[in-house]
């Protein structure tokens, strides 16, 4: 058999094709990366921590794994909000598959009248949110078992902010952070002393700037964090929060991007404004998140094409004055 090569337009003396023509010329006229401003958008993205202050609950539970903290039968949906009262479903429910089911506990919980979160000095006390306690004291290896996400959004739901244990499983403290929570370890007898103080009801304070859990009585306990996870924290910095405060590198990244591979920017620009996302919800507390329409979209390319071609006209305009005057 003998090898044929296959003649390539524009190549090796082959005409060029005049589709191909087409298509490179259009690829030429692209609009440019397209990185829209939304109004309200900032880089903190998530509450920022920097000290609570309160009665902690006591729950000396050992490995409580993540089943425990929300079970499979609230898994159904994957937005981080509204999931507080699914949280330790099996602990504070005699029925929790029922209130799964109906997908709220509004008429159809029957609450275990012990179980600690359940108690009203935990629960809401006078002069609070309304929203109960916001630190947690919990047995060793808590947030074990599968890597569900939905556990520390539960929690979070609750209105708890910060969770104290002798350990936590690696993923579970991960996504804590993640999601403005505040895990802390500590050695096992100094747990011990805060569940008594839990227990007594007396009030527990977490200073992230000075990494100290402060009993009522003053002892101090330190406890580590990784740096950049105690910046996060801070600063209300999520992952889109990080993404957006480099903003200014990305846009100097698409613009050099779009000089050396213009046909690229339908990809960045074209697919999520011809395809909005259904049922997407157009507000956060720190993000604006509203879809333009088509009409939107191609409006926006025709008056960036019009600059464009304006501004090639004006380049012209300016090098063949030029070539006269030389």
């Amino acid at each position: 058999l003998e090898a044929v090569p296959i003649p390539v337009p524009g190549v090796g003396g082959v005409a060029p094709s005049q589709v191909q023509l087409l298509q490179n010329r259009a690829a030429v006229d692209t609009v440019g990366p397209v990185i829209r401003d939304m109004e309200g958008s900032g880089s903190a993205g998530m509450p920022k921590f920097v000290n609570l202050k309160g009665v902690a609950a006591p729950l000396d539970i050992q490995n409580v794994d993540t089943d425990m903290i929300i079970p499979k039968e609230y898994l159904k949906t994957i937005k981080k909000t509204g999931l507080g009262f699914a949280a330790f479903a099996e602990l504070r429910y005699h029925n929790p598959v029922e209130v799964a089911a109906a997908g709220s506990p509004r008429g159809v919980a029957e609450e275990v009248a012990d179980f600690v979160l359940n108690l009203p000095q935990y629960r809401e006390r006078e002069g609070r949110d309304g929203m109960g306690t916001k630190i947690l004291i919990a047995g060793d290896n808590f947030g074990c078992g599968s890597s569900r996400e939905h556990a520390p959004w539960s929690i979070s739901g609750m209105g708890i902010r910060a969770i104290v244990s002798s350990s936590f499983a690696d993923i579970f403290h991960s996504n804590c952070m993640k999601n403005g929570m505040l895990p802390v370890t500590l050695r096992r007898e100094q747990v011990v002393e805060l569940l008594r103080d839990a227990e007594a009801l007396k009030e527990i304070e977490i200073d992230l700037e000075s990494q100290e859990v402060i009993r009522e009585c003053g002892t101090r306990y330190s406890f580590e964090i990784d740096a950049f996870r105690k910046n996060c924290l801070l600063n209300g910095l999520d992952d889109i929060g990080l993404t957006m405060a480099k903003l200014d590198a990305i846009r100097t990244f698409e613009a050099a991007r779009s000089e050396l591979y213009p046909w690229l920017d339908g990809a960045t620009t074209r697919v999520p404004r011809l395809f909005p996302v259904k049922d997407m919800p157009t507000e956060t507390s720190s993000h604006s998140l509203v879809t333009p329409t088509p009409e939107e979209w191609r409006a926006e390319v025709r008056a960036r094409r019009q600059a464009a071609r304006e501004a090639r006209a004006a380049a012209a305009g300016t090098q063949a004055q030029a070539q006269h005057a030389g």
